[in-house]
């Protein structure tokens, strides 16, 4: 198991430093109170007191130290919710039957047992299928690609990047509940 993954005042602050206002508008402050800003808060917590979102927010505000074991929870929620759009494709088919293999593959490298080239393999083949896939699955299919990134972006890690364009392309493409991501986190975060 991993660490128990938390955050505090200072670390979101300087996490939303470019983004003036915001930590204001966050539940967590306002909940919590005056609390220490070196405090730790576990992310859990923050899942249980302010919801799916800011506990995401929270995440990425994990000290340096809880990077990996941030990145495999991210990784594995995406993966989670790309699973969902899958089940919702056609059952059978060669495109879901990839999909699902992909999806299986970046979830093992989440947990250490699957190499970055596997992984670099199951994101050309989501991207393939994404491309030619037919436009009313083509979001579904896009989220699904985003679950398997291999490569970090600029301002996060890959794996976070992958849970937030994941996340983001469910809930458009099918109107996944966020209760629904809430009951995944939480599930993923009670493991550690």
């Amino acid at each position: 198991m991993g660490v128990s993954l938390s955050t505090s005042i200072r670390l979101l602050e300087t996490k939303l430093a470019n983004r003036p206002g915001l930590i204001d508008n966050l539940d967590l402050r306002r909940i919590l109170g005056e609390l220490d800003r070196d405090t730790p808060i576990p992310v859990l917590t923050v899942l249980h007191v302010c919801g799916v979102s800011d506990a995401l927010t929270a995440m990425a505000a994990a000290p340096a130290d809880q990077a990996s074991e941030r990145d495999r929870v991210a990784r594995l929620l995406a993966c989670a919710s790309a699973m969902e759009l899958a089940e919702r494709m056609e059952p059978g088919s060669l495109d879901t039957i990839e999909l699902k293999s992909a999806i299986k593959t970046a979830e093992r490298h989440a947990n250490g047992q699957a190499i970055d080239e596997e992984l670099e393999d199951a994101h050309e083949t989501v991207f393939a299928i994404h491309m030619s896939a037919p436009t009313q699955i083509s979001g579904s299919t896009l989220a699904i690609s985003f679950a398997t990134t291999p490569k970090p972006t600029k301002n996060m890690s890959a794996a976070f990047y992958a849970l937030s364009r994941t996340i983001h392309f469910a809930a458009i493409s099918c109107n996944q509940q966020r209760e629904w991501q809430a009951q995944k986190l939480e599930e993923l975060l009670a493991e550690q």
